[in-house]
């Protein structure tokens, strides 16, 4: 009897424990965690919306809310599929938002009952196996909307999209392991309660071979002595067993040692801060490494303007070339005309360029991304004066010259070959390799932008919501 007396007292002390620290880290987390969910499924089915992929889900659920209840995650016909999902989507958020805003994050409100509507809600979809092939017909319609989603052909939403899946993925799992520690203090609080009011007051050492017997027991006790409070069968069991079975001493030092080891799992580390500064320069960093390209892309244009130049050049043209070289004076520039092919859209304009003055550019640009590239160059100390602020914009505005560069440069290689006749055909020098590559290069340092761009909206929408304090 006193090894059950004993372990009485400690499982009294570890259930504190456990309390405390579920009301003053866990479950405020949890709360935490609940409001990112609300403000990444926000913008990922905002994204979707724009893009004409999914339709207004909110407008299908506009029922008041007083308390949780959670959405269906019956099968469906595909043909009411747009339909249903966006119904329960908008369901989902009102739950959601509601259980944010209006549950209280503490042991004492988020009892079982409780538990199970919460538990219920965040099942609704599957955000950490967002796959097809799911048993969950919510989750396998939504991702059949992700994976035509893939193919918008925007790479900014389709990030914007995919990091609001991953935050919800996050969520989901950090809510549902917090959860999961809850329903095990307040399983073994039960059987606390039990062992205090009910057990205390009855023998059952006559009775521990007959279990059978001793629920019966048990069970007209606890009618008297825990009036309204439900008798769960299993977990008296539980109590017996850990009492008077043949290894009810390791039975006792399991359920010790399950919660002990549940605290220091909730335990999540915290997530690593991430170094905003850091990855701007690694953006910068990385379009420096586009000058040499832009140096090819010079020496090659040049050869073939002088190639091209060089073929329709009559004898008063070359008196007069001979005169301009004797006096030391500038070469006359050239106005080029090609046709330009805007990538998004395909539409193909006319546009004219000073071909002197475009090489120029060229250059100038190629010193600029030079100075990005090596650390401790004048340019590089410029940059790291500057804010975040702006060397966003650093970034924003050469991304955006890049890309009209990469498009006039596609123009003229296109113009030469189809201006070169003959002979002349072979002197001229493609660039679409070194296009290519500068693309890719491009590209990549648009998502360290974008990526940058999405993570601080996210640390701003947890201002306003109140998760931060101040933005990282």
């Amino acid at each position: 009897m006193e090894g059950i007396q004993e372990f009485e007292t400690k499982l009294r002390q570890e259930l504190q424990d456990k309390k405390r620290e579920l009301d003053s880290t866990q479950l405020p987390r949890m709360q935490k965690d609940v409001q990112l969910m609300v403000s990444a499924c926000n913008t990922v089915l905002s994204a979707l919306i724009k893009k004409s992929i999914f339709h207004n889900s909110s407008s299908h659920y506009t029922e008041r809310v007083d308390e949780i209840i959670p959405p269906s995650t019956e099968q469906f016909n595909d043909k009411e599929s747009v339909y249903v999902l966006g119904s329960r989507l908008g369901q989902y958020l009102a739950m959601l938002d509601f259980a944010s805003q209006y549950y209280q994050y503490n042991c004492d409100f988020l009892v079982p009952q409780k538990i199970a509507k919460l538990t219920g809600l965040l099942k609704t979809f599957n955000w950490d196996s967002l796959v097809v092939s799911s048993e969950n017909p919510n989750t396998s319609a939504f991702a059949a909307i992700i994976q035509n989603f893939r193919r918008c052909g925007d790479p900014l939403a389709i990030n914007i999209v995919f990091d609001g899946l991953s935050q919800l993925s996050r969520s989901l799992s950090s809510s549902m392991r917090i959860l999961k520690a809850l329903s095990v203090y307040h399983r073994e609080l039960y059987k606390l309660s039990v062992r205090d009011k009910v057990l205390s007051k009855m023998d059952l050492s006559g009775l521990s071979q007959d279990s059978d017997s001793a629920l019966k027991a048990v069970k007209k006790v606890f009618s008297q002595s825990m009036k309204g409070e439900p008798f769960y069968t299993d977990l008296i069991k539980e109590i017996l067993e850990e009492n008077y079975s043949d290894n009810a001493e390791t039975r006792r030092m399991e359920v010790l040692a399950s919660l002990e080891k549940i605290i220091k799992n909730e335990e999540r580390k915290e997530e690593p801060e991430i170094d905003y500064r850091a990855e701007l320069f690694n953006g910068i960093k990385l379009l420096g490494s586009v000058s040499q390209l832009l140096v090819v892309l010079v020496n090659k244009l040049v050869e073939n303007q002088k190639a091209m130049q060089a073929a329709h050049m009559t004898f008063f043209k070359k008196l007069k070339e001979i005169f301009r070289k004797a006096f030391n004076l500038p070469a006359p520039d050239c106005e080029i005309t090609m046709v330009i092919t805007d990538p998004a859209s395909q539409v193909q304009k006319r546009e004219t360029i000073s071909f002197n003055v475009f090489i120029e550019d060229l250059r100038r640009k190629s010193r600029l991304f030079n100075g990005f590239a090596l650390k401790g160059s004048g340019v590089w100390q410029k940059l790291e004066g500057m804010s975040n602020v702006q060397l966003l914009d650093v970034l924003a505005k050469n991304l955006t010259e890049m890309n009209v560069i990469m498009r006039q440069c596609g123009g003229l290689d296109d113009y030469y070959k189809n201006q070169a006749k003959g002979e002349l055909k072979t002197k001229i020098r493609g660039i679409k390799i070194e296009l290519s590559t500068m693309k890719n290069t491009i590209l990549k340092v648009n998502r360290i932008r974008a990526d940058y761009s999405a993570r601080i909206e996210e640390q701003e929408q947890l201002k306003r919501l109140g998760v931060l304090n101040e933005r990282k």
